[in-house]
């Protein structure tokens, strides 16, 4: 379509308009000179369903909101200052998952069958939650092995449903098959189950800052967000 139309052509899909950029010189003009018309993206039935009707940091549309909180992810989250008192969580997590593979080896003899994808899902997931709440999931000795399975499912049916074609978003009038296929159902659900897990979260250090046993080294997303709210940052 791009040898026949150019590097740069529209197409409809459903009510919007949609601009097909082929050429990295017009993707260069639009995210530079012009970044700020192409700055914004369209709010879909997912991400009101479950980004908190589009409050979500990758999820919501440009304007002020958005860029406060960019700002708050940039300097506060994704500083590399921030991931330097991280880097232990990504070193610890790396050392046990090798540590793990290596006992597994010796139980058997000097040979084992893993499975590599599971094993790699649940560092990851250590990794990410840690970061962010400060708790392993996975591993020889997890806390909490419901609460991590429900996450896992949780944000694996999120990341599913966010990239999924819904009728709703092309042509409004048709929402109701979303309906009647159930992904409104299971997108809601997802959304009570994701709220749920980070709800307990929110909870669980707010009554750890309450006692006061954070230490500079467990200092994770969530409690960095807290302290921002609580110096009036952030409304």
């Amino acid at each position: 379509m791009a040898d026949e139309y150019g590097p740069a052509f529209w197409l409809r899909i459903g009510i919007h308009r949609t601009l097909v950029v082929s050429n990295w010189q017009v993707a260069q003009e639009c995210f530079t000179a012009n970044d700020k018309v192409f700055s914004t993206r369209p709010k879909f039935l997912a991400s009101k369903l479950m980004g908190y009707h589009h409050a979500m940091f990758g999820l919501a549309p440009y304007g002020q909101y958005w860029r406060d909180i960019r700002k708050l992810a940039v300097v506060e989250l994704l500083s590399n200052h921030r991931l330097e008192l991280l880097l232990h969580i990504r070193d610890s997590e790396i050392n046990c998952f090798i540590k793990e593979l290596y006992e597994k080896c010796i139980e058997n003899g000097g040979q084992a069958l893993v499975e590599m994808k599971e094993r790699l899902g649940d560092m990851t997931m250590n990794i990410i939650v840690r970061m962010v709440a400060g708790k392993r999931y996975f591993g020889s000795d997890p806390s909490g092995v419901e609460e991590s399975r429900q996450c896992q499912k949780a944000m694996a049916s999120f990341f599913y449903f966010i990239g999924i074609f819904m009728a709703t978003d092309a042509v409004p009038f048709l929402g109701w098959l979303d309906v009647v296929r159930g992904h409104v159902r299971e997108m809601k659900k997802t959304a009570r189950d994701l709220d749920c897990v980070m709800g307990r979260w929110v909870d669980e250090h707010r009554h750890r800052r309450l006692r006061g046993s954070i230490e500079q080294e467990e200092q994770d997303f969530i409690h960095v967000m807290l302290s921002v709210m609580d110096d009036g940052d952030v409304s």
